[in-house]
Parts: structure tokens; sequence; C-alpha cells
């Protein structure tokens, strides 16, 4: 979870804001002793507010300073910058500083391994440049947190991530399944399996134009990283948008069509989002259903 200031016209609304949010925060590690909690933070005065509730909430939250890796998202950008606060965060009390989060989303949905390792290298040496001078100053960074689905490879061999936080590899989707391993094939014909998918049922056909629409739109599964492809590959099977409900299939000429009410499984452009806009996640283990799992969605605290 990270914590920001954010952009609000009203400051005094904001802070009410920042307060609640932090107060249930801490709520959960005064309900829950024996509970890990960290938060990730790139401003001074949030960490200010974070250690004074701390502290009227007797309990002891620990922190990771988000250095931005290259992704331009959030983090505080330069080695100084990030020293800084991590020094500022480290003398105040009821905080714990429990490293940097440095984690390059950018770097994940490079197709060449080349250039991941690339940009991971280029990462490394801001990470290792904070730690060195953090230990020069009696400062321990004891954690580097970040890495991801597309990088996990280079983080785990560095020597200095001390966690990695691959997520996707769980499920697989299509826009992963792009990038390439070292031989130069895509990673759906070498090295991964796809395990989620959306089962979506026909619901209109039509001989003429050698086509099927499904129930699968854009409320079934994200696009933001394209479209879908089938689970079980069809070829010469095309798949296009068909907008919020729908999904259409066109299939080469003279192919025999699926009837209306059959039912067809699609693997999802981006996994993430997909998951979030279902309630459930139905497990099979070779088309038995083995368990049924609510998904608890939103975007958090």
């Amino acid at each position: 979870m990270a914590i920001r200031p954010g952009v609000h016209h009203n400051s005094q609304a904001w802070s009410q804001v920042l307060d609640s949010k932090i107060k249930r925060l801490l709520a959960l590690l005064q309900r829950h002793k024996a509970l890990r909690l960290s938060v990730c933070v790139d401003d001074g005065s949030v960490v200010k507010r974070l250690s004074q509730l701390a502290i009227e909430a007797a309990v002891t939250l620990g922190v990771y300073v988000e250095l931005d890796c290259g992704h331009g998202r959030c983090g505080v950008f330069s080695v100084e910058e990030c020293i800084e606060l991590a020094q500022e965060l480290h003398a105040l009390p009821n905080l714990d500083f429990n490293g940097i989060h440095a984690y390059h989303g950018g770097a994940q949905h490079l197709r060449d391994p080349e250039q991941r390792r690339a940009e991971i290298q280029a990462a490394l040496q801001k990470v290792c440049s904070v730690q060195s001078t953090l230990q020069q100053r009696g400062v321990p960074c004891p954690e580097v947190t970040g890495g991801g689905t597309g990088t996990y490879l280079n983080e785990a061999a560095s020597g200095v991530y001390t966690e990695v936080q691959a997520g996707s590899f769980l499920f697989n989707d299509v826009d992963y399944s792009k990038n390439h391993d070292e031989h130069g094939k895509e990673l759906s014909n070498s090295q991964w399996q796809f395990s989620l998918s959306v089962l979506s049922t026909i619901m209109s056909r039509s001989e003429e134009r050698c086509r099927v629409v499904t129930d699968a739109g854009h409320k079934a599964h994200s696009v933001d990283s394209g479209l879908p492809q089938l689970l079980h590959p069809e070829e010469g099977v095309h798949l296009a948008n068909g907008g919020d409900e729908h999904l259409i299939l066109t299939y080469p000429k003279g192919t025999k069509l699926p009837a209306i009410g059959n039912t067809i499984s699609i693997i999802p452009g981006h996994c993430d989002p997909t998951v979030n806009m279902h309630d459930f996640l139905v497990a099979t283990r070779k088309d038995v259903v083995v368990g049924v799992y609510p998904i608890t969605r939103g975007p958090g605290l």
C-alpha cells in the first residue's frame, strides 16, 4: 500500500482523508499484534504524519521509501532524495525503515530479454548507490523489494533484492506471453502456461458471415493490453472487439460453427484488471470444479 498526498484544492479536506486512511491502517496493527504491515512513501509530509498517528495508536509501522526506477510513476526520482527521505524516516519514532521499494513496472512488458536485463541493471545501480550511502551514514537498509512477472529472474539473480513481487505469473495473460525468452521464443511457447480464462456463452450466430458472438465484452475482460485469445486455439479463427457486452469470433469459410448456448473460454489480454471485474474465481482440475474463491475487489485502502 502506498500513501501519497495527491492533488487536492482543499488541503484541510485532504488532510482529513489522509488521516482517515492512516488510522484505518493502524487499526489493523492494533487488532492484530503479530501482523507485519508496511507501506511505501515518497513524500516527507506523509512520513511525519505516519509517525504522529502511529505514536497516538501506540503501534510501530514498517515503511519503505519508494524509488522511481524508470517507470516515471510513483517514487522519489533521485538517489539523493531517496537517501534524504530514508534518513528522515529512520529518525522518526514508531516507524521502522524497512528498506527500499524499487519496482520497475515499465520493464515488465519489454519483449526483448536483453532490454529487460538492461533496464533492471540500471535500476540496480540506483538501488545499490542508495544502500551503500545509507550504510556509510549508519542507517541500515535491510530490504529491497520490487521485481515483477516480466523481470523476476533478473531481480532474483541480482543478490540485491530480498523480495520479488511477481504476481501475474500465477495466471499469465496474452500480453505477458508475448515476452521473449533467452532463445527468442514467446513465453507462451516455452516456459509458461495459462491458468486464468473467462468462460463466455455464444449468444448470436451467422452462417452467412461465418461468425459467432459471445457475451464476453469489455465488462468481462480487460482490453487495455489488447484483445483476448482462445484458451483452445483454433486455426483461422479471428477475434474482434464487440464493445461492452460482445466478443466477435470469425471462422474460416466452410467451418461448422458452434451452436448458440455453447461456451468458449478466452484468455484475457491483461489478467489483473480482469480478475477485479468478477466476484469469484472458479478453480477446475480436468474440467471438474474443485473450489470457488470469492474475490475482494476495489482499489484497497
